[in-house]
């Protein structure tokens, strides 16, 4: 019996959908998503692009949050096929992380850890000490101007040994920019 490249295709999409549906309840076991009530990338449905799920998508170059009309935190990337590397900065353009990514064909998504700053304060609010620390991340491309950013933050730290003792998985949409972190698209006036 001989299959078509479409037949063979919606096999492998069915079956990557099916694996999917099958790591669910393990995934809640583990204090994933679904413990947090976070919604993961299937059951949001319309996050990940319908394209072949051996489709890489194309990441821009830049995102931001933008804060009203002017840009808030921002992050760079450069993708190298199913590789990507980032820079992630405040909004006054200071590096507080750098992350490294493969695309994941089964989830539909980047996937890796950035190295992140951690601040301790002490009980006055100052900085006492900071250490760094790994945090997880799943960066789903929307369309062209929107990426959705799932990662863990940490709840409970052991400043003392520099240790994240308990996370949780946020998500964020970051919106392509400019260069000079203006939206694209946007009519936000640089200031």
């Amino acid at each position: 019996m001989s299959m078509s490249r479409s037949s063979l295709t919606l096999v492998a999409i069915l079956s990557s959908a099916l694996a999917s549906l099958a790591m669910a309840p393990q995934q809640a076991q583990n204090g994933d998503s679904a413990q947090t009530g976070t919604p993961t990338a299937t059951s949001l449905g319309s996050a990940a692009p319908a394209a072949p799920a051996d489709t890489i998508p194309t990441v821009a170059p830049f995102y931001t949050l933008p804060l009203g009309d002017v840009a808030g935190p921002r992050v760079s990337f450069q993708q190298n096929a199913d590789v990507l590397t980032s820079v992630w900065m405040t909004a006054q353009g200071e590096t507080y992380g750098r992350g490294t990514y493969l695309w994941d064909p089964d989830i539909r998504a980047f996937t890796g850890t950035s190295s992140t700053v951690y601040q301790c304060l002490s009980a006055e609010g100052a900085v006492a000490s900071t250490f760094k620390y790994q945090v997880k991340e799943q960066l789903y491309v929307v369309n062209a101007h929107e990426l959705r950013d799932r990662w863990t933050k940490p709840l409970d730290v052991d400043c003392a040994v520099g240790l994240v003792d308990k996370f949780r998985w946020y998500e964020r949409a970051w919106v392509a920019s400019d260069k000079n972190w203006k939206p694209l698209g946007s009519s936000a006036q640089p200031r």
